[in-house]
Order: C-alpha cells, then structure tokens, then sequence
C-alpha cells in the first residue's frame, strides 16, 4: 500500500516551512494529493486594546487586529504556493477553518491515508487537543512534525518503538511505505524500570514480517534506566541520528475520554525529529 491521499493542518501565526515542505515532499514521492487546512490566527489582545474609548477607538482595534490576521493567512498562503510551484502534485484548494472541533478535524482525518500535524507546542492547548484527536481517534496515522530543523524526504533512517501491543503493531503496518524506501531501520525494545521488552518469539517474529515486506530491521534494546519509556527511545533517536520515530499511541481511558499514555505524551512533548503515531 502507498499513501495516495495526505491531509496538512496549519495555522495562521505559527511556524508551517517545516511541515509545508514535508507533506508536498511526500506527496511528490508516492505521487499522492494533498488537501490543506488552515486554521486562522485570532491575534493576541494587547494590553492597550482594553482602554479603546468611543466606536472609533473599538474599531481601530477591531481594524487592527482583522489586518494581522489576514497577513497572517497570506504569510501561510505564499509558503503553500512556492511550495507547489512547479511541482506536478494535485492539491485541493486551499481550505480556511471555521470554529470546527478537533473531534471534528479528527473524523476529517478519517478519510485520508496521513495527517500531517504540527508537534505541539508545551503550552499549546489546542495544538495538544488536536494531536490527540487525530492520534487516538481519526484511525489514520498522524505524523506531528516540529518547527525545525526541516525534515528530510524520504526519510532514511527509521525507528520503531516496538513493545509487541496491538498500537506498535498498527504503526508499523501504517509506516510500511516510509519503512520500504529507508536504507536503515531498527526496532526500539526498552527494557528497564518504565518498560517490559517483548519476548524473543515477538522480536523474531516481527523481523520477519518486515523482512516479507522488503524491510531489513535490526532490534536496539535500551535500557530505560529510570527514564519514561518515550524519552528513552527519543535519546536512542539521537545516538542513532534517525530521521522518524514510528510508534503506538498508547491511550488510556479517563472517564469515556481517551487520552495519549505517558510515553506518547513524552514524545509529542520533547521530540525534535518528526514522530508518525497510530493507534
């Protein structure tokens, strides 16, 4: 299976060359479309703003503020378009959101092959909200890609944080077009205080269901030494120089609400590489 169909969430006001320059690399390499989302930005209130006098000073303010937004969409705009240009990649027009919920962004996911997302930011609420609702919800496989550095495409080496569960296994099978085209791939067994390694028959036996699907992969085991499993595999990440992590996003049930598992929250918290969830 290859991705045939991307969809890319930005946001007016925040950093978006990283994730623009992912999703139209993707989608030239497998030949895929993109439909593009974008949020628009609700300028900050500025402290000066509250002591506007009289309908004439309100509409200044109100004037003010609908022209920062609108640079701010025009700023996302120009980026998509040089992007695009000159690239032979069909891409759905440009669509502005307007007050939809991430439960309903997630359900948009939902008929897409990737969702590309921006990696929240630590004190961004509704960035958190809407990794979580695509992540855990759309059942397509998310990719949160942070601000920089830019990501390289195609991505060539791969790792997997493998723990045997049902999530591992549907982030691998999610990845296999990314894994196919990567020249070095390894599975990230953490082992230690904050993680149980998976047996010798599960390792085995995943290696050669990769291996069937054209995948060389090789296991790492780590020791968490007390760490959370999600910043183990992250520091594996980096002694090993990858350019993706592929994991479960692991969910735990809180009054009928699902939320992202601690090693996942790690990682969406500290990851400074691009990170593709499936749950």
């Amino acid at each position: 299976m290859d991705l045939k169909d991307l969809i890319l969430f930005l946001e007016a006001g925040a950093p978006c060359e990283a994730r623009i320059g992912l999703a139209v690399g993707l989608a030239e390499q497998f030949g895929a479309s993109l439909t593009t989302l974008l949020a628009p930005l609700e300028p900050p209130v500025a402290i000066p703003d509250g002591f506007a006098i009289g309908p004439l000073g309100v509409s200044e303010v109100l004037e003010r503020r609908e022209a920062e937004a609108a640079q701010a969409m025009t700023l996302v705009r120009d980026a998509l378009d040089a992007a695009l240009s000159g690239r032979d990649i069909r891409h759905a027009e440009l669509e502005t959101l307007a007050g939809e919920t991430p439960q309903g962004l997630g359900q948009r996911a939902r008929c897409h092959d990737l969702a590309i997302l921006r990696r929240p930011q630590a004190h961004d609420l509704a960035g958190h909200a809407l990794a979580e609702a695509v992540a855990l919800a759309s059942g397509a496989p998310c990719l949160l890609v942070p601000d920089a550095p830019a990501p390289r495409v195609p991505f060539s080496r791969i790792m997997i944080g493998w723990n045997g569960s049902r999530e591992a296994k549907r982030a691998l099978q999610d990845a296999l077009p990314l894994l196919q085209r990567a020249s070095f791939v390894r599975l990230l067994a953490v082992g230690g205080e904050s993680g149980t390694l998976p047996d010798r028959a599960s390792r085995e036996d995943i290696t050669k269901l990769l291996a069937l699907h054209g995948v060389a992969a090789g296991f790492e085991r780590i020791d968490a030494r007390g760490e959370d499993a999600g910043a183990a595999m992250l520091g594996a990440c980096a002694a090993l120089k990858a350019d993706l992590l592929i994991m479960g996003a692991y969910g735990h049930s809180r009054t009928k609400e699902l939320v992202l598992g601690g090693a996942t929250r790690t990682v969406l918290a500290k990851a400074s590489l691009p990170v593709l969830l499936s749950h």
